[in-house]
């Protein structure tokens, strides 16, 4: 697998161009259609952009200094939580940026800005995240990928178990693979609130249907990440049940008409100042792995591995030739 990574990886890299002419510092690498996508498309006014300690607001993709070759020039720099406001806010925005290039598979600027001699991205591969409190072994565009990595292996192996997801087995009493460790251990690994950006874990606890705060941040700072499976979020019986991410539009819809007997015209003005909108990606929910879920399935499998290539390919842009995905899978 990890050889088709790096074959998938040169292979999309040549449908760009050969060489890159190094971009100066007030060199637009982001075009403004490109940033009013991303600002539409995620949360940039997001409380996780609101420095600790700093009374400045969070500047926008649109905005010029963000879209610029000195943007993607700030090297992680603070050793302590109490520098980062001052010295790495404006490199952690622009990886935030360059994640939701990522995500939306514009790699041309970020091939682009990885020709700029002074280039930061490199330092942000594994380094303290201290904007969100985490620890150590929470990273940026780092967990970007090893997410991805960790959730497109452990579907395509758990669907290699056929007795375990298909619904006549589960009628005869086969082991459900929601209720194994296996399961559960990648649900926590993609969705768990670890310090990653919202950006970064978004995608998977919509799809999976996990709510921000289901699992306790407090696990994630232990040595040993197997003590998740003690951890008090899980019920008594030893299984793990999750709650759904969002609420589903027709689900809501029934509950203000039917259960609470109120008149379509009131529901339909409740449901549109309450910003009710359809988000959920399977149509069985919490059972990725049901046939009635094959496409969205495919759909975000396909994402997960995209994401994998596009990450492999910045990391041979910024020099660091193959990433060790061996020690993702094991580590």
């Amino acid at each position: 697998m990890f050889k088709a990574i790096v074959i998938s990886s040169d292979r999309e890299r040549a449908k760009y161009a050969v060489t890159y002419n190094p971009p100066q510092d007030d060199t637009v690498i982001v075009n403004e259609q490109n940033a009013q996508k991303i600002e539409e498309e995620f949360d940039w006014r997001a409380e996780a952009f609101t420095f600790p300690y700093s009374d400045r607001k969070p500047l926008l993709p649109c905005t010029l200094d963000m879209r610029t070759g000195s943007a993607f020039c700030h090297s992680h720099e603070a050793d302590d939580c109490r520098e980062f406001p001052e010295l790495d806010d404006w490199g952690y925005l622009n990886v935030q940026l360059v994640v939701c290039l990522i995500l939306n598979g514009e790699m041309d600027p970020i091939i682009w800005a990885c020709a700029h001699p002074r280039v930061g991205l490199r330092s942000w591969h594994c380094d303290y995240n201290c904007i969100r409190g985490a620890h150590p072994d929470t990273t940026e565009w780092n967990m970007l990928y090893g997410k991805a990595l960790h959730s497109y292996i452990g579907l395509n192996v758990a669907y290699c178990l056929p007795d375990t997801w298909e619904p006549k087995s589960r009628t005869s009493g086969g082991k459900d693979y929601r209720d194994t460790y296996f399961y559960q251990h990648l649900l926590r690994e993609c969705t768990a609130d670890d310090g990653s950006s919202d950006f970064i874990l978004c995608m998977h606890r919509k799809f999976f249907g996990i709510d921000k705060d289901r699992f306790n941040m407090d696990n994630f700072m232990r040595a040993d990440k197997a003590q998740w499976l003690k951890d008090r979020s899980k019920n008594y019986d030893g299984v793990f049940h999750p709650r759904s991410l969002w609420v589903d539009v027709s689900e809501m819809r029934w509950i203000l008409s039917y259960a609470g007997k109120l008149p379509m015209e009131l529901v339909l003005d409740i449901m549109e100042s309450a910003d009710y909108r359809p988000r959920r990606s399977l149509e069985v929910l919490h059972d990725p792995l049901h046939p009635t879920n094959r496409g969205a399935l495919v759909k975000y499998l396909d994402h997960c591995w995209q994401i994998i290539v596009r990450c492999q390919m910045m990391a041979r842009e910024l020099g660091m030739n193959n990433l060790h995905w061996e020690d993702e899978v094991v580590g």
